[in-house]
């Protein structure tokens, strides 16, 4: 079942499970507001200093629009380390960890090399360049929070926990173990867990709901319109000429020249004429180089062979039709057309799905960026690479 579908039928049905429990971050993003008489803790502020800006600017990564402040890494930054807030999207934290977690394998080989200044630019240049994805999903699925009533994120955030059982299942399948507990020291020594992989998941299909309830309408096409871009796009589907044949080529050879070669041809014309197969009298006779395999060659275009009397034969005579000997320079040859293609366009029949497929996955980009646009604009996001007014450093990180 698709999550799209898990979803649709796990809030449709009546609400009497258990309280989910949410992996990570998500457990962290509440509403401002709940029921009346039922207020969400307030906001916590980290950085005073920090600007409240949303830092916009050309994508970093396929798919954003965030674009952090350049960091140079001259200054070492304060220690890049678990609970270290590196980011706050609408007062809600991203810790260090959340980001270094998958890069844990390369920073533990990195700290045998370098000093430990060294060590702090690396993680802040690790963390520049994951946050804007890691602000992304909490943009997203902060604003699910907002957009659904805490029944129904409960709700779809059990069916997510239930996804990401399955995909442990498929885990403990491909690493060969039966229990959690052997499957977690195989993921500690590749430098991850499933606490982490449970949150990289969660988030991703949390926020591909909320684009999706954002944008169903974008991805819905007509035929008309699907039939509409086929014409202007026509060219992409156009169709070269081509013919799949087969040859027999008699050369000339030095002792016996030409007449030579004539007799030789007329013995393979008198052997097909007894109803020899072609492709055992090229076998035979023939001296060209697909005489093993029956002097086959594969579609080849129009306008591709140097000999011009081959290729008109080969585009003018009917399909499973031999021509007439045709003497080319040193030789002479008879073609076989087995199969030949005409020149014109795919028909739209066979590329409406395709058509579909892709324009449906364009729209769904497209929208998505709009959400992700309508977000930025107005969203408070910091992180520990804005500049303090009149400073050149970056902010110093906040920790709990």
């Amino acid at each position: 079942m698709s999550f799209r579908m898990a979803v649709v039928l796990g809030l449709s049905l009546v609400v009497g499970c258990q309280k989910p429990k949410m992996p990570g971050f998500i457990s962290k993003l509440t509403k401002s507001t709940t029921e009346e008489g039922d207020k969400a803790p307030p906001r916590t502020t980290f950085a005073s200093d920090a600007p409240n800006s949303i830092p916009m600017g050309e994508t970093d990564y396929e798919g954003s629009s965030i674009r952090l402040t350049d960091y140079s890494g001259d200054e070492a930054p304060a220690e890049l380390f678990g609970a270290t807030v590196v980011a706050t999207v609408n007062s809600f934290p991203i810790f260090a960890d959340d980001v270094l977690q998958p890069h844990t394998l390369n920073i533990e080989k990195a700290q045998a090399q370098l000093s430990q200044p060294e060590m702090n630019r690396l993680r802040a240049k690790i963390i520049q360049q994951e946050l804007p994805q890691h602000i992304e999903k909490a943009l997203l699925v902060s604003a699910l929070r907002e957009d659904i009533e805490e029944e129904q994120f409960e709700m779809l955030s059990s069916q997510v926990n239930n996804l990401f059982e399955r995909e442990v299942d498929k885990l403990k399948e491909q690493y060969n173990v039966e229990t959690k507990i052997e499957l977690e020291r195989i993921l500690e020594e590749q430098g991850t867990s499933l606490d982490s992989l449970n949150n990289a998941f969660a988030s991703r299909e949390l926020s591909m709901f909320y684009i999706g309830r954002k944008s169903k309408d974008a991805t819905r096409l007509s035929r008309q319109e699907l039939m509409n871009w086929y014409e202007q796009n026509k060219a992409q589907y156009a169709i070269e000429a081509a013919v799949k044949w087969q040859q027999i080529r008699i050369n000339n050879p030095p002792d016996g020249g030409r007449k030579a070669a004539f007799a030789k041809m007329k013995q393979a014309i008198d052997a097909l004429r007894n109803g020899t197969e072609f492709d055992q009298v090229a076998k035979q006779f023939s001296d060209g180089p697909k005489r093993d395999t029956g002097g086959i060659w594969d579609w080849t275009k129009q306008g591709s062979l140097a000999d011009e009397k081959v290729e008109r034969a080969l585009f003018e005579i009917s399909g499973g039709k031999i021509s007439q000997p045709l003497e080319t320079g040193s030789a002479f040859v008879l073609v076989k057309v087995i199969e030949r293609r005409d020149a014109g366009f795919v028909p739209f029949e066979d590329v409406q799905d395709k058509i579909n497929n892709k324009l449906q996955s364009e729209a769904r980009r497209d929208a998505a960026q709009n959400v992700i646009k309508d977000l930025n604009n107005t969203a408070t996001i910091w992180t520990i690479f804005d500049k303090k007014p009149g400073s050149s450093a970056p902010s110093v990180p906040a920790t709990f």
